[in-house]
């Protein structure tokens, strides 16, 4: 099982942070459009327990045949200033067999959200400059350790930045919850 140690930033102008992830020697690795789908329990204990339970499609969309679905399970975060939690992932074929094998070991769909996500590699970290609709732009410095985020994170000019703790689907699931008038999907097409 592998630790996911990352730090996220609210991103205030892509376009600007696509210039510094060049200056700084970052390659872009991919876009994609990701559908994301997360499961839980009937009486979410997975949620309550800070845990989570994904499948991930990524269409690739400059190589549609580098598409991939992932399933991941995500444990509690770890205390301390920076996001890490265990995370356990694994390549599936279809998002529907997966779903359909939750949906039989008792779990059920409890949101679904679009995200637009260009990815980035500098100094061993993946960089991840993502859209959600309602919600807004954001960055992600994943990277093997604390200190090498933290560097990165500085090279890019965000030392400063409030670091976000909360992942993409609490935010989605507070955002529904408030203004989702009973629906548990967020995507672009209806944020229009």
């Amino acid at each position: 099982m592998a630790v996911e140690i990352e730090a996220k930033m609210k991103l205030a102008d892509r376009e600007a942070m696509i210039g510094r992830l060049k200056a700084a020697g970052g390659s872009m690795v991919e876009d994609l459009f990701e559908t994301n789908v997360f499961f839980d329990t009937p009486d979410g204990s997975l949620r309550n327990s800070d845990s989570g339970l994904r499948v991930r499609s990524e269409v690739n969309v400059n190589d549609p045949a580098a598409s991939r679905v992932i399933v991941t399970h995500k444990g509690p975060r770890l205390p301390g200033p920076i996001k890490q939690r265990a995370e356990t992932e694994m390549d599936v074929v279809d998002p529907d067999d997966a779903a359909e094998l939750f949906t039989a070991l008792g779990f059920a769909e409890q949101i679904r959200f679009e995200k637009r996500r260009q990815r980035w590699r500098l100094d061993d970290c993946t960089i991840e400059l993502d859209e959600l609709p309602q919600i807004g732009q954001f960055i992600e410095i994943e990277g093997p350790g604390e200190e090498t985020v933290m560097s990165v994170r500085e090279k890019l000019g965000l030392a400063d930045e409030p670091m976000i703790r909360e992942g993409y689907a609490s935010m989605v699931w507070q955002l529904l919850s408030t203004h989702g008038q009973g629906t548990r999907v967020l995507n672009f097409e209806e944020a229009k």
